[in-house]
């Protein structure tokens, strides 16, 4: 729905980000989707879902018309 892989979709900021070490991993897809709903402080902020679309993190206005 964002277009974005889930690494894309992460706070890099977070504690548990650096704690996980997930800079140097190799986590696929699937094993960072399962950390996001373990840990959704992991999840950029905010997330806005229109009708055909959402958005993850900080956006320009100008995108959501």
């Amino acid at each position: 729905m964002t277009g974005k892989k889930p690494l894309e979709l992460l706070r890099k900021r977070d504690k548990m980000y650096k704690e996980l070490d997930l800079e140097n991993s190799k986590k696929t897809d699937i094993q960072i989707i399962k950390l996001m709903v373990k840990y959704p402080g992991l999840i950029l902020r905010p997330i806005i879902v229109t009708k055909n679309k959402a958005y993850v993190g900080k956006i320009e206005l100008k995108k959501l018309k």
